[in-house]
């Protein structure tokens, strides 16, 4: 069975330099919000499993890219 962070690194691999906002919205639809994903996101490039570029803020979030 797929845990939710399965799908969010199953969705930067094939989609690279996704937001967390775009992450959230294709998990849970147009009323997704980056609140969502953010925890998973984290565990995700903590873990090493995938990599982020970008300061956070709103003129430059974070985005995700698969580890290699």
């Amino acid at each position: 069975m797929l845990t939710k962070i399965d799908v969010i690194e199953y969705l930067i691999e094939n989609g690279p330099d996704r937001t967390e906002i775009e992450l959230s919205k294709a998990l849970y639809g147009p009323t997704g919000y980056q609140q969502q994903v953010n925890q998973e996101c984290s565990m995700l490039v903590s873990s090493g499993r995938v990599k982020r570029r970008g300061v956070g803020g709103v003129n430059d979030p974070f985005r995700y890219f698969p580890k290699s």
